[in-house]
């Protein structure tokens, strides 16, 4: 079974690095921290994307041109 494109040992030797490297008392400080910077991250994504006008679950409110007929070779 792949989550985000790692198999479940992969993830557990992550975590296992995560923890030795920052230690057991700093381990949910960090992850809080990850958490609001991801947070922060798509909050601003989200209004960037909305200060240009597209959303992602919404078309464009003008369709696309349809597009142009290739010209025959014979003429």
């Amino acid at each position: 079974m792949d989550v985000g494109g790692f198999s479940i040992g992969e993830w557990l030797l992550l975590l296992a690095v995560l923890f030795v490297a920052v230690g057991p008392r700093r381990l949910p400080e960090v992850g809080r921290a990850l958490g609001q910077a991801l947070r922060s991250f798509r909050r601003a994504l989200n209004e960037a994307r909305d200060a240009v006008g597209a959303s992602p679950e919404a078309p464009s409110s003008s369709p696309a041109p349809p597009p142009a007929k290739p010209k025959s070779l014979l003429d």
